[in-house]
């Protein structure tokens, strides 16, 4: 198993001092936009640090026992650093923590339902978790945050550079390379990220990938298959975000099934920011009716996935279909069952343009009345809302 690395050329030497940046010095140019949600006056602190901490200041780190180490110190603000915050491409395609967004740190320190401000809380801020670094220029000791950069940010405004936050710190073993301390630093925000704050899709996937995960790495290959980016792990100009639903589709409804329909709904969307839902419906379309798709591909000789999404994304009069029609009623709803009864309208509607051939001189490739729609209907959708579903695959 090839690592991330190896994979996908993730620039270790961003794991350096040199590209580290403090957090507080990241911070204050951003202020200047929003002052006029920063509250001038002091803020409260609620709560304080835990007991029994050691403080940063008073540790030897050069003690050679440490490695390896994993220690609770309470830490300024002011010796904390993440990745160096800027536009350049380089270093934003390689990061896997999120850049700082001063307009939520800002609205949290607000956020108070008596309506006063609400300040900084030691019992919401926990534990954060970060990596023993040394800064060869300024000759210092660091901790590269990991796990709450924002929460550090939220601290700074609140305190001031002095101001200290509960830190689990990890000192490196020097006898790891840089490869095997990023992975192992990407694997702990990895678990932060999907197991306790639930971030977003990109957060957790950008972070899974340098940890070397097994499962994420076959997916990656899966999109890289497809030409397809995700975050900014990858070079393709198509991009679906939305990777833990392709993941579960493709378990759901097999690998080369989604290949195939995610290939091809790429190689014909005018959009370059492609649906999950659209991709994995089309997938469940070919395997909820699967007897119908080979019937449709023995008699015309033709791929119905290919066929089908041309029509749609491409070739239909007068007007083609976007993407983000397909989301259009679904809300929050992680199931596809509507944009399955979209892709069974626009077959309906294909077969009935371009007069296919059909089996039974059927006039429709699905009907409301067919018995495998009839059952699809029962299986999927309440009865209250199954006249819509009969309406929408209706081309009449």
């Amino acid at each position: 198993m090839q690592t991330a690395t190896q994979l996908y050329k993730v620039d270790v030497s961003l794991y350096d001092y040199k590209v580290h940046k403090k957090i507080v010095d990241i911070v204050k140019p951003k202020l200047i936009p929003v002052l006029k949600s920063y509250n001038q006056t002091p803020y409260k602190v609620n709560g304080s640090l835990p007991k029994g901490l050691m403080r940063f200041d008073d540790v030897n780190f050069n003690d050679a026992k440490l490695q390896g180490e994993t220690l609770l110190l309470s830490v300024p603000v002011g010796k904390i650093r993440t990745l160096t915050d800027t536009p350049q491409q380089k270093i934003k395609l390689k990061r896997f923590q999120r850049p700082i967004k001063i307009e939520n740190c800002i609205k949290f320190i607000n956020d108070d339902l008596t309506g006063e401000p609400a300040g900084f809380s030691y019992d919401y801020c926990g534990i954060l978790e970060g990596t023993l670094f040394y800064d060869e220029q300024e000759e210092e000791w660091y901790i590269f945050m990991l796990v709450g950069q924002h929460r550090t940010a939220m601290a700074y405004l609140v305190g001031g550079e002095d101001f200290e936050v509960p830190i689990k710190v990890f000192v490196r073993d020097s006898s790891f390379t840089k490869e095997q301390h990023l992975m192992n630093d990407a694997r702990r925000h990895f678990v932060d990220a999907t197991k306790r704050t639930g971030q977003n899709q990109v957060d957790k996937i950008s972070s899974a990938t340098f940890s070397g995960d097994k499962d994420t790495i076959e997916l990656l290959k899966f999109y890289d298959d497809c030409k397809v980016s995700v975050g900014s792990l990858l070079t393709h100009t198509k991009r679906c975000e939305s990777w833990g639903d392709i993941s579960k589709a493709i378990k759901d409804y097999g690998r080369d099934n989604l290949k195939e329909c995610m290939t091809t709904i790429s190689k014909y969307a005018k959009e370059d920011i492609l649906h999950a839902k659209a991709i994995t419906s089309l997938a469940r379309v070919r395997s909820d009716f699967s007897e119908r798709v080979e019937e449709f591909e023995r008699l015309n000789s033709l791929n119905f996935v290919d066929t089908l999404v041309e029509y749609v994304l491409k070739s239909r009069f007068p007007i083609t279909v976007s993407l983000d029609s397909f989301t259009k009623y679904s809300g929050k709803h992680k199931d596809t069952d509507w944009q399955v009864a979209c892709w069974i309208h626009y077959m309906n509607e294909m077969v009935l343009v371009r007069d296919y051939k059909r089996a039974n001189k059927a006039k429709l490739w699905i009907t409301k009345n067919s018995i495998e729609w009839k059952n699809w209907l029962d299986s999927n959708v309440a009865p209250p809302f199954q006249y819509a579903y009969d309406q929408r695959i209706d081309v009449e």
